[in-house]
C-alpha cells in the first residue's frame, strides 16, 4: 500500500510525497523485514547462492549511483532499486562471498560505524559551500567537501556518538540533561532569528531583502483543483500560465482589489503551452481552464504568461552564456500553433488577451548575486543583446498575434542599453534565477496593465 501510494504520490504531490510517512513507510519496512530475516536466521544460505544475491544487490546500488538524477522520482518505483539492492547485500553478505570479503576490511567497517554521523554533517556542508560560492561546485571540488564531511563525522563519532553508547561514560540522566539544554538551545537561536527577520544586516546595501520573495499564494494557489479566485468577489479578470504567472497574477490582484475587483487564478508549474495531447497532463488542464473561462461570461480580461525559452529552446543555467538550441523546428512550430489556439479561443468568446513575455533570465539565482553584491549598486544580470538573442524567434513569432493580443514585453524595464539588472534602488526583481519577485511582478503590472486598465 505505502509503495502504491509513493508512486501514485510522485505524480500528483511530489514535494508531499517526499515528505510523508505514508510513501515512505515501505523504505523503513524494508530495513525492518530484513532485521527480522538475521534475527531469526530461518533460511539456510549456500554460498553460492549468497554469492549470487549479494552482487545482485551490489549491481543494483550502483546501478542507482551511476543512472539516477535529480529527475528520477523519489520515493516511487525506481526506489525499489536501491533498497531492495543494500537489503540483499546486508542478507546474502555471508562469510565466503565475495561481498563479506570487501565489507570486512577494516577501512570499510569504519565507515560504517561513522556513516551516520556523515550523514548528518554531509548536508550542512555541502548547502554552506553551494550558498557561500557564487559558481557552480566542481566534481573535484564536491569530493573534497565529502572528505571533510567524512573528517567531522570521525571526529563526532569518536568524540561524541561513541561516549554517548557507552553506559559507563554517560548516564541516561545526562542525556536527557544535555538533550533538553540542547533542544531549548536551537529553539531559542530559531526564535531569535525568526524574531529578527533573519538578521537583514548579513546582507549588504540598504534594500529589504523580502522584496526577493515569492506570492504567499504560491503553493496555495498553483496547480490548484479549483482556481484561487481573490482578493475581491467581483471577478472580472483571470489568469493562464506556468509558473512565470504565479507572481503576475498576486501583484494584478493587487493593484485590481484597489477597484474592487477579483481575478482567477489558473497556473501549472513546468506546463508549456500545449493543446491535444490526451496524454499530457498540461495538456489536459489547459483546455479545462480554456473551456471554463470561455463559459464564464463575467471574465473579461485574461493575462498570460509562459516561459516560452525553456520550451523553446531548452534550459540554459548549466550553459550560460553559450546559447543552447535543443528542441527541433516541428516542435517549435507546435507551441506556437497550440499558443495561437488559446488566443483565438479566447478572443471568440469575447477576451481581451494580455500575453506578459517573460523577464530576463539571470546568470545565477538572484541570492548568489544579492549575496556576492559587493557594492550597493544595481547588480548586473546578463547582457541585453544575449537576452535578445535567446529570445528572437519566440520576439519574431509573437508579432504575429500583435493584432488581436496585447502584448507586453517588459525588457526596457529590466535592461538599459548594454545589461539587464535585478534590482532598481527600491527592491529586487527576481526571488530566483528567473521568476520574478512580488516586487518585480508588481513593477511589471504597474507599467504596463494596470495604467492601461484605469482607462478602460
Amino acid at each position: 500500500m505505502s509503495l502504491a501510494i509513493s508512486e501514485l504520490g510522485h505524480r500528483k504531490i511530489p514535494v508531499g510525497n517526499f515528505y510523508m510517512l505514508f510513501s515512505r513507510a515501505w523504505e523503513i519496512m524494508i530495513g525492518a523485514l530484513v532485521s527480522i530475516y538475521l534475527r531469526e536466521k530461518s533460511f539456510p544460505k549456500s554460498v553460492d547462492f549468497s554469492q549470487i544475491f549479494s552482487i545482485l544487490g551490489l549491481g543494483l546500488v550502483i546501478f542507482s549511483i551511476l543512472f539516477f538524477n535529480e529527475s528520477t522520482p523519489t520515493p516511487s518505483l525506481y526506489t525499489l532499486l536501491p533498497t531492495v539492492g543494500t537489503a540483499l547485500i546486508i542478507i546474502f553478505s555471508v562469510p565466503g562471498t565475495f561481498m563479506h570479503k570487501i565489507l570486512s576490511k577494516k577501512f570499510i567497517v569504519h565507515l560504517g560505524l561513522i556513516s551516520y554521523s556523515a550523514y548528518l554533517w554531509h548536508n550542512p556542508v555541502l548547502v554552506f559551500a553551494r550558498h557561500y560560492f557564487i559558481e557552480d561546485l566542481s566534481n573535484l571540488f564536491l569530493i573534497f567537501l565529502c572528505l571533510i564531511s567524512l573528517f567531522f563525522a570521525h571526529l563526532s563519532w569518536k568524540y561524541i556518538e561513541s561516549p554517548f553508547r557507552d553506559k559507563k561514560q554517560t548516564s541516561r540522566k545526562l542525556i536527557f540533561k544535555m538533550t533538553i539544554t540542547g533542544t531549548i538551545f536551537f529553539c531559542s537561536i530559531g526564535l531569535i532569528t525568526s524574531f529578527n527577520d533573519g538578521f537583514h544586516s548579513r546582507i549588504k546595501g540598504n534594500i529589504d531583502p523580502k522584496t526577493a520573495w515569492a506570492s504567499e499564494l504560491r503553493s496555495k494557489c498553483d496547480s490548484a483543483s479549483i482556481p484561487c479566485e481573490y482578493f475581491k468577489d467581483e471577478v472580472t479578470w483571470a489568469s493562464l500560465g506556468d509558473s512565470h504567472m504565479i507572481e503576475m497574477t498576486y501583484a494584478l490582484a493587487e493593484k485590481l482589489a484597489q477597484k474592487n475587483i477579483g481575478i482567477q487564478h489558473n497556473t501549472y508549474a513546468g506546463c508549456k503551452p500545449e493543446l491535444n495531447n490526451p496524454k499530457s497532463q498540461c495538456s489536459n488542464w489547459i483546455e479545462k481552464v480554456i473551456k471554463d473561462l470561455n463559459q464564464n461570461e463575467k471574465i473579461e480580461n485574461v493575462v498570460i504568461s509562459f516561459r516560452l525559452t525553456k520550451y523553446i529552446y531548452g534550459e540554459y543555467i548549466d550553459n550560460y552564456p553559450t546559447l543552447v538550441d535543443e528542441t527541433s523546428s516541428k516542435q517549435k512550430e507546435k507551441i506556437f500553433s497550440d499558443l495561437s489556439d488559446i488566443f483565438n479561443s479566447l478572443i471568440k468568446s469575447g477576451k481581451k488577451i494580455y500575453f506578459i513575455i517573460q523577464p530576463p533570465e539571470l546568470p545565477l539565482p538572484a541570492s548568489k548575486l544579492i549575496f556576492w553584491n559587493k557594492e550597493d549598486n544595481f547588480i548586473k544580470g546578463v547582457h541585453r543583446s544575449w537576452w535578445l538573442e535567446r529570445r528572437k524567434y519566440i520576439s519574431q513569432n509573437l508579432e504575429i498575434f500583435s493584432d488581436k493580443v496585447e502584448i507586453i514585453d517588459p525588457i526596457d524595464l529590466f535592461c538599459d542599453e548594454d545589461y539587464c539588472y535585478i534590482n532598481d534602488e527600491s527592491g529586487y526583481f527576481y526571488f530566483d534565477d528567473h521568476h520574478l519577485s512580488t516586487y518585480g511582478a508588481n513593477k511589471v503590472i504597474e507599467r504596463y496593465i494596470f495604467n492601461n486598465s484605469k482607462k478602460q
